[in-house]
């Protein structure tokens, strides 16, 4: 355990890093907060644990902190939001429950924003607008709930975005279209709902795309075949998605790895997506499905002149 009074006359200081020690239990002590010239916080793969108290306010020159892998528990601290130099804020996998603070929206500076991996909840405020440096946000693996923030358009730097395996409802919104830099993309493990909109156009960089797990309906947008980097996307599990895939498929000369459901309404036009059962194809490339779906078969020749991928994965309902 940190003594309370361990940062008591420290006002000098601005870098603090005691991290990977297992039996570094117990509370941050209060008297960080006097540590107001602190730039960087490394506290991470501790023992920490309790509620994070409210030290922030005085901490204007704190642009790095890192409480992961910790064992800290409650609400979020609204004096964070004074902290308005942060670049670097990760508090995942910890147990940290409560909404997200709306007065965070003045933390416009941030660049990298993980909080993977805690018990959060509610909607995700439209605290965005003004993060137009940010390039890298994980919210993966809490409880958010509610529709996607609409402001995250205002994040054009972002290139990754992950916010899997949450309980969010909705449309994909279409404003997103404007993240052209996008390299991951995942919005998995929701109840994502509503035709995926056409907002793959300018995404020429994303190379994996993660749609799995949801209850998007109708045809996957056209928009699909431009993304011509991509290397891997997931389709698994959405059973209300339908029409043929091949023409998006097609010119999607990356694609190394599809991943889909044998219930689904989509289907693959042979023709133009090769898919043999455990052969190998042309150039060496192995294209793997399960040989009990028979819709995976092709010849030898159409592996020649067509988009051969070296990972194809039709999943029954029982192996997603």
């Amino acid at each position: 355990m940190l003594p309370s009074y361990t940062f008591s006359s420290m006002t000098s200081l601005t870098y603090v890093e005691i991290r990977s020690n297992p039996l570094l239990a117990g509370a941050v002590p209060y008297s960080l907060q006097n540590a107001t010239a602190l730039q960087t916080i490394k506290l991470y793969s501790n023992a920490l644990n309790g509620s994070l108290p409210e030290i922030f306010g005085g901490m204007a020159n704190l642009t790095y902190l890192d409480l992961s892998n910790n064992r800290f528990s409650g609400p979020l601290p609204q004096s964070l939001s004074n902290a308005t130099a942060l670049s670097t804020l990760n508090l995942a996998t910890n147990q940290f429950t409560g909404p997200l603070p709306s007065n965070w929206n003045k933390l416009n500076q941030l660049v990298s924003f993980n909080l993977i991996g805690n018990a959060l909840n509610g909607s995700v405020p439209e605290i965005f607008g003004g993060m137009a440096n940010l390039t890298n946000m994980d919210l993966s693996n809490n409880r958010f709930s509610g529709p996607l923030p609409q402001s995250l358009s205002n994040a054009t730097a972002l290139t990754s975005l992950s916010f899997s395996n949450n309980l969010f409802t909705g449309a994909l919104p279409s404003a997103w279209a404007v993240l052209t830099k996008l390299i991951t993309f995942n919005p998995s493990y929701n109840s994502l709902n509503g035709s995926v909109p056409e907002i793959f156009g300018g995404m020429t960089s994303l190379k994996s795309l993660y749609l799995n797990n949801n209850q998007f309906a109708g045809p996957l947008p056209q928009s699909l075949g431009n993304l011509s980097s991509l290397t891997y996307i997931n389709l698994q599990s959405l059973p209300s998605i339908s029409g043929s895939i091949s023409n998006r498929l097609t010119s999607l000369t990356s694609l190394t790895s599809l991943y889909m459901t044998s219930s689904m309404g989509l289907s693959l036009d042979a023709a133009s997506v090769c898919v043999k059962s455990w052969s190998v194809c042309a150039a060496g490339k192995t294209a793997v499905c399960l040989p009990s779906i028979a819709t995976c078969s092709c010849t030898l020749s159409a592996c020649v002149s067509q988009l051969v991928l070296r990972n194809v994965f039709i999943a029954t309902d029982a192996t997603t």
